[in-house]
């Protein structure tokens, strides 16, 4: 079985290998996915604070 160095991944504590001149290991993608994720639980949040604050009014008037 032969490895070619190209099919390696770039290993952040080896020194500079040739073809990872660009690597970095701390770079995170932060993609579309991330922001929907992040905009569903703001909503998801904002509607249960909406909830709670209707409910305890509609149970005040109720008393």
């Amino acid at each position: 079985m032969h490895v070619n160095a190209a099919d390696t991944p770039c290993d952040p504590f080896l020194p500079p290998q040739p073809g990872c001149e660009g690597y970095n290991p701390d770079d995170v993608p932060i993609d579309g996915g991330a922001s929907i994720l992040i905009a569903a639980g703001v909503a998801y949040g904002l509607k249960k604070a909406y909830d709670k604050r209707n409910n305890s009014g509609k149970e005040k008037a109720n008393q």
